[in-house]
């Protein structure tokens, strides 16, 4: 346990509300419902089905009764099917008697929706209703059992908060089957005026006998044992994912048993679900402390009506949930008028906002893909608060408690006026009024099973899903994985570990504390060119040995501002003003911007003839008429590679150097018939020393460094030439076309530099020189700019990188590189994009965060443009990859997205992200910039679909989600185009046809898709799909679906439509074996269908002991009253001829015909 901070800290005592002016009363909560209660207008009384635990000590139950309670006195027929047996009884409230006398009752009709909120996950579908399913979760992605059926069986998911419904949609859920249906609270009973339990001292029992009246007290410390004026309260089951853990730690950190606080500990479910992993014997043993803060430990049930009587009796609620669903404690304590303290970033985002709670801030870290024995759908994670933040805040409060009394009244006010179960109930009740306007339930009505190639949201391999489109059981061939292929294998990180990384910051502002970088060992590289014997010559006076001394560093680092500024005071120091203006003469030719080479220069410039000495100077070199470039390169193994690269430079060439790691094939003799220098390199895990030593021998002008798998065309030779001729220019970043990727998969690299002094290679892997070039050009004044040349890059090769194995060295260099530069936002850009590469998308993205949070306090202009461009793209693209929608709307709206322009792909990915979170108003001012700026040029390679149907397919789909129809239809034609035979496009234009009533022409549509030759099975489903919604399309949609199913025999979709195609033409002899095959034989509509064709075949089925007649009557019905629909009159004849004997085994259904045929007789 850690010692207390000592401070002396004189404590308020929270006094009486009713001593602050204007505090909400316990009177006022009924003006409040009565205002929310006008909310709900129920459009009908509905039957539903509620399944779930009601009498029972914990939240899911009493979500399931305040609801229940909600919907019943709507006026809805109500029957309610308990999940564990009962804790207490309705006499526990007079209001439960309601929900007593609903449990399991009957309905007077079918069950319009069937809801289950119970834990654990139970995939079983219900016999009636459509499938509603409240399921709590908190651990990021949702367990990979329950995807498949969420996905494609259950019709809705409802969810407390916002950020449980990204969960579920990151998890593959598509976003218009999860709705948010919040918690809430009653103002009635969870007020500040509620009266304050009775709590015990630290270590007595923890017996509660009740509230304490408040007529009398003298002040709210009466009503407790305890006699502690400041009183923290956390309210949950002390397990890890609540965070009591956290609270203690603060706690215990921030106070002492000096202090005039308690903390209270109400813990849940010891004895029940979180038994054997809750923290009771580590508090008990806390509490024996003697130096320890008072802690007062409570684990017995409370009931309902005592609960708010234990947040009165408390000061402050600390909840520093690492994973919550929605935190009802939380909203409980706010209602009673307590301040909170919780984490941001999570599921109580919702209500507990900056205006109304103290917030603790948090990172996301990663519980890998398993929670206990669950297999998750992609990476868990949970939020770690922290643990400085929460005990400051805690000290804050205790010391503050006046200030953080009025955060409690205003937060109470808006809880009890916002956020009550009437307004919980209101969201449902409009989901309920929603699925029951549906006219038939595909989950129940046409069991399909769609390819899990359908399903990905975002699939690295293929991504064969559209975004945002209308709910449809026809998954759509194309969307965002096929819309962001180019942009996620962009950069130097696949297969590409030599190959050097992005400079990153020019500087870091003076405000930044980022931990230090650790200091660079300068290479040997680094000092050629040093100017120390030179100097040491100028002391002793030796002017003319110091002049050659200063020439020889000049030859071996040609651009040399130093050494001529050197030369300069040592022909001054020789009385010899000509030679020194000679000097000054070269210096401000290579350096006209450096003040230092401008005032020397206009000091000197009236010494043209002046002074002369007696020495003979060695002449000044030449200025070259044409830049002499010196290529450099390492390689190992490269005989089928490096003829052509040197060939490609050979023209241009003044030298080459290759410096060899350890090759074993031809790769030497190769490159020495091409005129190489060779250098030995014995190989250390340590790209940039080797370039560096390759760089000791580089004599030319410039340097250019390519490796084997690089060439320099032919048509760059000249642009390259003109380059090295500009003035004032120290070093350029050249773009790199990979051939192995789309022809505008470009990024730019810091390749050609002048070879002047002190500059050198760092980073284990990913190395670049840039650093130093900018360090020297900005002590000289000079540029480094865009390069005009290109180089062309083979490496990306499939083929070449698995044998190379380059990403897994690149990995393993990766690790140590950062070690040694923690805080390179370039080199963790490079590392994240190798471990996605690799595979390890959470990882990848871990790396992105931390450069992204690197770079963002950076004014614009001290980071490399391409730099930023590249991160926010790569990181853009694979965090829309791992699905996390909110961070890719959050990344490509910073300001540092802003600062990049944004560029027509951020606006693309922001528009993508938005519409997967089902904002698709918010989506389309996006997808129009995109448009406007889709052919401005770009630093790094773009989203492809960018410049293809992408934009304008989503704008559509966006269009036709808030209803306007014709601009839908516009944009529609418009991508159509541009990609007139995209399998996506044009699925999602037929669907947009049929949603809009214009079902013949959708059809239409898709017939002549098929005559042009378009076989796409989705397309297929979806023709079966239209043809099988209306009876006027019955004909046709037997043709149709024989034809799908002629191309695709084995796809579910189709097959299931096939068959009722052909039930509903009469021809139930063929139309069985699709029912009694399908893998969802036994659900009661298939099982109906079954039936029915048996029956008109003269045949008499039996029912097994175990199948529901009365369900399968009502779907039996249904399936008569589709045939009746479709004109099939002899079907039904043979139907109507078997009314005896459907008596005997659906009798149900027969009492229901014989009142359909005295409506309409079909003979």
């Amino acid at each position: 346990m850690q010692s207390a901070v000592s401070q002396d800290c004189s404590l308020q005592s929270a006094g009486k509300l009713e001593s602050v002016p204007n505090s909400p009363r316990a009177s006022d909560s009924k003006s409040a419902i009565q205002q929310s209660a006008t909310l709900r207008h129920p459009e009908r009384k509905l039957s539903i089905i509620w399944e779930g635990s009601q009498f029972v000590h914990h939240s899911l139950a009493l979500i399931n009764r305040e609801l229940c309670l909600q919907l019943i006195e709507g006026g809805h027929d109500l029957s309610i099917l308990p999940f564990e047996p009962d804790q207490f009884g309705p006499e526990a409230d007079p209001r439960f008697g309601q929900i007593a006398g609903r449990v399991r009752a009957p309905l007077a009709r079918p069950a319009h929706v069937h809801l289950r909120h119970q834990w654990p996950f139970n995939p079983t579908p219900p016999q009636d209703g459509h499938w509603v399913i409240i399921q709590p979760w908190e651990f990021g992605c949702i367990p990979k059992d329950w995807v498949a059926v969420l996905r494609d069986r259950v019709d809705e998911i409802w969810v407390p908060s916002a950020f449980v419904r990204d969960c579920y949609i990151q998890s593959g859920i598509p976003s218009e089957k999860v709705y948010v249906v919040p918690n809430g609270t009653n103002p009635d009973r969870f007020h500040p005026n509620a009266p304050p339990l009775l709590l015990p001292k630290a270590g007595q029992a923890s017996s509660l006998p009740g509230s304490i009246s408040r007529d009398g007290m003298k002040g709210r410390q009466d009503a407790c044992s305890t006699a502690r004026k400041f009183r923290f309260l956390f309210v949950g089951g002390t397990i890890r994912r609540k965070g009591p853990d956290l609270a203690l730690n603060a706690y215990l950190k921030s106070f002492t048993a000096a202090d005039n606080v308690c903390l209270v500990v109400k813990d849940f479910g010891a004895n029940t679900f979180y038994q054997g992993q809750t923290l009771e014997a580590q508090i008990r043993q806390l509490q024996s402390h003697p130096n320890a803060p008072e802690i007062v430990y409570l684990n017995q049930d409370l009931a309902p009506e005592q609960m708010p009587g234990l947040y009165t009796a408390c000061d402050c609620l600390v909840h520093p949930y690492r994973g919550e669903g929605f935190g009802l404690p939380i909203l409980e304590a706010m209602a009673c008028g307590l301040p909170v303290i919780v984490t941001a970033g999570g599921a109580a985002d919702d209500f507990a906002t900056e205006e109304f709670a103290y917030r603790i801030p948090a990172r996301r870290q990663s519980i890998g893909t398993k929670v206990g024995d669950l297999e998750l759908a992609g990476q868990g994670w949970l939020l770690e608060p922290d643990l400085e933040a929460l005990s400051n805040r805690m000290k804050f409060v205790a010391s503050h408690p006046a200030e953080a009394r009025l955060l409690g009244q205003r937060a109470s006010v808006h809880v009890r006026s916002k956020w009550t179960w009437t307004h919980a109930a209101a969201a449902a009740e409009k989901r309920l009024q929603a699925l029951a306007a549906r006219t038939e339930n595909p989950t129940r009505l046409r069991p399909i099973t769609l390819p899990d190639s359908g399903r990905a949201a975002v699939n690295p391999n293929r991504g064969e899903q559209s975004v945002a489109r209308f709910p449809s059981p026809c998954p759509s061939p194309q969307g965002e994985g096929r819309l962001i292929p180019a942009a996620e294998k962009s950069g130097r990180g696949e297969g590409r570990g030599e190959g050097e990384g992005d400079a990153g910051l020019t500087q870091r502002p003076k405000t930044e504390t980022a931990t230090p970088q650790p200091a660079i060992e300068v290479p040997a590289a680094g000092l050629i060119g040093s100017l120390k014997k030179a100097q040491d010559f100028a002391a002793q006076k030796k002017y003319l040995k110091a002049w050659k001394a200063a020439l020889e560093a000049i030859k071996l680092r040609p651009f040399h501002p130093d050494a001529y500024l050197q030369m300069i005071e040592i022909a001054l120091s020789a009385d010899d003003e000509r030679q020194a203006f000679l000097c000054a003469e070269r210096l401000i030719r290579m350096t006209p911007n450096w003040e230092m080479a401008r005032r020397v220069f206009a000091s000197l410039k009236t010494a043209a003839e002046g002074k002369r000495s007696q020495i003979n100077w060695t002449p000044l070199p030449k200025w070259p008429d044409r830049p002499r470039l010196s290529v450099c390169l390492i390689a190992k193994d490269e005989e089928d590679n490096i003829g052509r690269c040197l060939a490609s430079v050979e023209p241009i060439a003044s030298q080459i150097v290759v410096v060899d790691t350890g090759s074993k094939d031809r790769t030497v003799e190769i490159a020495r018939q091409h005129g190489a220098e060779i250098y030995r390199f014995d190989w250390n895990d340590n790209f940039a020393d080797a370039r560096n030593a390759g760089h000791e021998h580089a004599r030319g002008d410039w340097v250019l460094i390519l490796d084997a798998d690089e060439e320099l065309p032919k048509e760059s030779h000249e642009k390259l030439s003109r380059d090295m001729a500009a003035t004032n220019v120290l070093g350029y970043r050249i773009p790199i076309c990979n051939i192995h990727e789309a022809a505008d998969s470009v990024t730019y690299v810091p390749r050609l530099f002048r070879n002047a002094p002190a500059l050198f290679f760092v980073g284990r892997v990913h190395e670049q020189i840039y650093a130093s070039v900018i360090a020297r050009k900005a002590e000289w004044g000079m540029d480094a700019t865009m390069g005009t040349a290109t180089i062309m890059h083979y490496g990306y090769d499939p083929g070449l990188v698995k044998r190379k194995q380059k990403i897994q060295r690149n990995l393993r260099l990766m690790e140590r590189a950062v070690q040694e530069l923690p805080n390179e936002a370039a080199l963790l850009m490079n590392y994240g994009l190798d471990l996605v590469n690799d595979g390890r998308l959470e990882e990848g993205l871990e790396k992105y965060r931390h450069a992204f949070r690197i770079m963002a306090p950076h004014p614009a202009g001290s980071i490399l443009p391409e730099v930023r461009e590249r991160l926010l793209t790569i990181y853009g693209v694979h965090a829309l990859k791992a699905e996390l929608f909110g961070e890719v709307l959050d990344v490509m709206t910073s300001r540092l997205a802003g600062d990049a322009g944004p560029t027509a792909s951020m606006h693309f990915l922001a528009a993508v992200a938005l519409m997967r979170m089902k904002r698709a108003a918010e989506a389309i001012p996006h997808l129009e910039a995109c448009l406007a700026k889709r052919d401005a040029p770009t630093l790094t390679p773009p989203c492809h679909q960018v410049f293809k149907a992408g934009p304008h397919h989503l704008l559509a789909q966006c269009c036709a989600v808030i209803g306007e129809n014709e601009r839908a239809e516009a944009h529609f034609k418009q991508a159509l185009v541009i990609e007139p035979e995209t399998p996506g496009v044009l699925h999602d234009y037929a669907h947009f046809l049929h949603r809009t009533d214009r079902s013949l022409e959708a059809l239409q549509t898709l017939h002549g898709i098929m005559a042009k030759g378009i076989n796409d099975e989705h397309l297929w489903h979806l023709g079966s799909f239209i043809s099988a919604s209306k009876p006027e399309f019955a004909e046709f949609s037997v043709d149709w679906t024989e034809e799908a199913l002629k191309h695709f025999p084995q796809h579910a979709g189709i097959r299931a439509l096939r068959g009722e195609a052909l039930l509903k033409g009469g021809r139930f002899s063929e139309a069985l074996p699709f029912f009694q095959n399908s893998a969802h034989a036994q659900e009661p509509s298939a099982r109906a269908a079954v039936l029915i064709c048996q029956f008109a075949e003269g045949q008499t089925p039996s029912l097994a002991p175990s199948e529901n007649e009365a369900q399968l009557s009502v779907e039996f019905v249904n399936w008569y009253r589709r045939l009746l629909a479709a004109r099939s009159l002899e079907g039904l004849k043979k139907i109507n001829s078997q009314i005896a004997a459907l008596r005997k085994v659906l009798p149900r259904a027969a009492a229901m015909l014989d009142q359909a045929l005295q409506e309409a007789d079909p003979s």
